[in-house]
């Protein structure tokens, strides 16, 4: 798999399923292999220490449908 050089972090999988989204298709994985960021980000405001580069919580509030920028 091709992975940029760039990428903070980054995983491969297996395909285990795909799932009809209707205007998308979603994909389930089964990761064998990844990387992790090489730099992390610092977490503000929480003392010292290292976030992963995504969670979950960085995506909340984007609404479905949203223009790509």
């Amino acid at each position: 798999a091709a992975v940029l050089e760039e990428a903070r972090a980054w995983f491969v999988g297996r395909i285990l399923h795909r799932v009809d989204g209707g205007d998308h298709v979603g994909f389930v994985l089964d990761p064998v292999k990844w990387g992790g960021a090489r730099e992390p980000r610092r977490a503000a405001g929480r003392g010292a220490g290292e976030e992963p580069p995504l969670r979950l919580g960085d995506a909340a509030a984007i609404q479905p449908g949203h223009p790509a920028d």
